[in-house]
């Protein structure tokens, strides 16, 4: 195990390298997109996958002050010299090749996704790992869903039958990432223009992943 990242990092590896093959696109630079940064460790797991796989990548992530588990110090020793910048505003993001760009503020990821639609980019793979809640999750991948296209591949974390309810600190309700995959029609998946690729209902710290086919 890479001793740089946590397990529950390391045993979804292959599910996010997987994933990662899947939605880029050679000749094009892919944006990858992730909700929930904290210490930055899948930033940086999946940001050493993406160097492996030969298809040009630019990072964005987002996070909010205070945000359970989000460290700025860690955040920067585990991207290290791959983070191009940490913003407090959305106007200070940049798409680069092999950078990261983050961005804490109050809004978090919808501050992110409102300047991806102002400057016109979309996402071909978006990992959800914000607020556990089983409104917030929801709320992200309904922002989400318009700046991904056809191809792109969406990734929600903790989404086990054995990760609800445990209390979140941010409304304080527990956790309900699969109720809110079921409230989004996303399990079992009948919401108009995705598939299910993958789902781990038994795994703690599950993963459930989605492809947008139109």
């Amino acid at each position: 195990m890479n001793q740089r990242f946590s397990f529950y990092v390391e045993q979804h590896r292959k599910l996010i390298a997987d994933a990662i093959k899947l939605a880029g696109k050679p000749g094009k630079l892919n944006l990858y997109l992730e909700i929930g940064a904290a210490r930055g460790e899948s930033l940086a797991a999946a940001m050493e996958i993406m160097a492996e796989t030969g298809c040009d990548w630019a990072v964005l992530a987002a996070d909010i002050p205070g945000g359970w588990e989000y460290n700025a110090d860690a955040l920067r020793q585990n991207i290290g010299k791959q983070l191009g910048i940490l913003a407090g505003t959305p106007e200070l993001l940049m798409v680069e090749s092999g950078k990261a760009s983050v961005c804490i503020s109050e809004g978090g990821g919808k501050d992110v996704i409102a300047w991806m639609k102002a400057q016109g980019l979309f996402a071909a793979l978006v990992f959800i790992d914000g607020c556990h809640e089983q409104e917030c999750a929801k709320s992200d991948f309904e922002a989400v869903e318009p700046v991904t296209l056809a191809g792109s591949v969406v990734m929600f974390h903790d989404s086990g039958e054995c990760d609800e309810g445990g209390l979140q600190p941010h409304l304080h309700k527990g956790c309900g990432v699969r109720s809110a995959l079921h409230s989004l029609d996303l399990l079992p998946c009948t919401r108009m223009g995705w598939m299910l690729l993958t789902d781990t209902p038994k795994t703690q710290a599950g993963m459930t992943i989605f492809r947008r086919v139109e």
